[in-house]
């Protein structure tokens, strides 16, 4: 779990960590790449991204450099993972996995996930659907966390 660099984040609130539960770490580690590292969303978007439409089915491939910590959201349906190069590891409200490629699993939609990236990956996820537009795949697929638990809840002193 030092991947996560969750000392870190615990530094930085003065909160123990350890009483959160794992989609808690996860969204607060989000919340902190967000808010306190400069340009850190704008580098996700950056990163290489290739759609593919065919026959009803949308397969979106993301290429993950090597050392990167970041989150995924939240996918509203369940749908096939591929990772077909690298080494990850994930923590998901189930616990944390390190995957290696090959790989395949089916991921649970609802699932938030915390990624560190420990080589090179190409990660592919595979959904059905209808649309042929990437912007009304994004609507229907997948959607943000709510993170405005984190201020209220968390970060102000009671």
């Amino acid at each position: 779990m030092d991947c996560f660099n969750l000392p870190a984040i615990a530094e930085k609130y003065n909160k123990d960590l350890s009483i959160l539960s794992n989609i808690e770490k996860i969204e607060l580690a989000e919340y902190f790449l967000k808010n306190y590292f400069e340009g850190s969303e704008q580098t996700a978007k950056e990163l290489p991204l290739e759609h593919f439409i065919c026959n009803k089915t949308y397969t979106r491939q993301i290429t993950l450099p090597k050392d990167i910590l970041l989150t995924g959201k939240v996918h509203n349906f369940d749908h096939v993972s591929i990772l077909s190069k690298g080494d990850v590891s994930i923590m998901t409200p189930d616990g944390v996995s390190r995957i290696k490629a090959p790989a395949t699993w089916i991921s649970k939609a609802g699932t938030k996930r915390l990624i560190y990236v420990h080589e090179e990956t190409i990660w592919s996820t595979i959904h059905h659907s209808e649309h042929t537009l990437v912007e009304d795949l994004q609507n229907e697929l997948v959607h943000e966390s709510d993170l405005s638990w984190i201020q209220s809840n968390l970060l102000e002193d009671k």
